[in-house]
């Protein structure tokens, strides 16, 4: 049987084989690759997510990492009281921006 031959549809026109099958296979992968990329963006948009929380972790830490230095040469009697009242604002700026999420419990 010749696939190219004309035929009529459910509509009662006439169409060829081969011209409906490819329209209906480039319709198919149209939509697999809509819903591909609507999935790679909702897994890119996932990771970043997730890349910003971990760097918001990583600067909480940072910032409480450098209050204990702080406090812990000012109460050597080698460290500056104002040190250690900057790195206290620096880590209540951060609460108030980002949550308190990266304290230890």
């Amino acid at each position: 049987m010749d696939k190219w031959r004309e035929r009529s549809d459910h509509s009662g026109r006439q169409v060829t084989d081969g011209v409906r099958r490819k329209q209906k296979g480039v319709f198919l992968m149209a939509g697999f690759l809509d819903r591909a990329k609507e999935q790679a963006q909702r897994g890119l948009a996932q990771g970043k997510q997730k890349y910003d929380d971990v760097q918001t972790q990583r600067t909480g830490s940072e910032l409480l990492k450098k209050l204990g230095a702080a406090y812990y040469a000012e109460r050597r009697g080698s460290g500056d009281p104002a040190a250690t009242q900057r790195a206290l604002e620096a880590v209540e700026s951060h609460i108030v921006t980002h949550g308190d999420g990266f304290l230890p419990r």
